[in-house]
């Protein structure tokens, strides 16, 4: 009589790397599929999202989208063999939740490297390189939630009937120069230090530096979109914007047409 071969045994992970599933990107103009978020960017910043909406709830990542131009995610560090000025909890998420499956000491006791590094002369502080290869495991956690080679070039505020005032995020290949659609609730612009201000509905491509002559026309297309006048359902939920004078009198011109305004 034949035995049935026992189930080979699960080899656990040191804090449970969660699988993270997400719904293939809709390109296309239709409302049919509304993102409660899409992330403009995937370096350090997005990560750093990514990592945090992660540690809410399992699916808190099921209907967000990130978009990165490049063709995968860069450290720009793993290169550098000199230690960092910094130590390794101030890595993406251990000030902030160090039983997170995201820290620096996670990283390394999956790669089974924990005892040398806590063995090592400079135990505080990783190399830039050590570090950089952190955070390129940490983005590989989120691959099915990023779609590279995608530049956002255009994104604009639009009224759906039924659906309230959506986002519509235009974005193109960087290889086949093809364009698509997004419609989301939110967007976040995690670019870095180049893009200081999403102006509503300009082109993302003419994101420089904005100047005080921009200001006001800036204000005028806000108190448009944010007419108090609006019903309670359209009014935006949130407005998030950068530091900075400029901010600041965004934020201001901003209050009372926002159920939450942030710096």
């Amino acid at each position: 009589m034949a035995t049935q071969a026992p189930p080979e045994p699960q080899v656990p992970q040191p804090n449970g790397i969660p699988k993270i599933s997400a719904r293939k990107p809709h390109f296309g103009g239709s409302a049919k599929h509304i993102y409660d978020t899409v992330c403009v960017g995937f370096g350090t910043v997005g990560l750093g999202l990514a990592v945090a909406l992660s540690d809410l709830t399992l699916d808190s990542l099921s209907n967000v989208l990130f978009l990165e131009r490049s063709p995968r995610f860069s450290s720009n560090t793993a290169s550098e063999e000199e230690y960092m000025q910094t130590t390794f909890a101030q890595d993406l998420v251990t000030l902030r939740c160090p039983t997170s499956p995201y820290t620096f000491l996670n990283y390394l006791a999956e790669k089974q490297s924990l005892e040398s590094f806590l063995s090592s002369s400079n135990s505080l502080s990783p190399t830039r390189k050590a570090f950089g290869e952190y955070l390129e495991w940490s983005a590989e956690q989120f691959k099915d939630v990023v779609v590279y080679g995608e530049k956002v070039v255009n994104v604009e505020a639009v009224s759906i009937q039924g659906a309230g005032k959506l986002w519509v995020v235009t974005i193109q290949n960087t290889q086949t120069r093809d364009l698509g659609t997004l419609v989301c609730k939110r967007v976040v612009f995690a670019t870095g230090r180049e893009a200081k201000l999403a102006r509503l509905s300009w082109k993302y491509e003419d994101f420089e530096k904005t100047g005080s002559t921009e200001v006001l026309p800036a204000i005028e297309q806000m108190r448009e979109f944010c007419s108090p006048q609006s019903s309670q359902d359209e009014v935006l939920s949130t407005l998030a914007i950068s530091s900075g004078k400029i901010a600041v009198s965004l934020m201001f011109e901003s209050e009372g047409n926002t159920k939450r305004a942030a710096l």
